[in-house]
């Protein structure tokens, strides 16, 4: 294999490993925004339940 082989080969492996950290960079972004939708699910959900027990409170 000649050095100029070497050099493609390294290359593309690069390439591919870029590739690969590109794509797990985006998913921990998709990760980070549906993190923050189940925070705001779960505030809600709290709140409602909090509204529940007054209720019950007052009754």
């Amino acid at each position: 294999m000649s050095l100029e082989d070497l050099r493609i080969e390294y290359r593309e492996a690069l390439d591919e490993t870029l590739n690969h950290l590109n794509a797990v960079n985006l998913l921990v972004a998709q990760i980070e925004t549906k993190m923050e939708q189940v925070r705001d699910s779960m505030q809600n959900l709290c709140q409602v339940v909090e509204r529940m027990v007054e209720e019950r409170q007052e009754q």
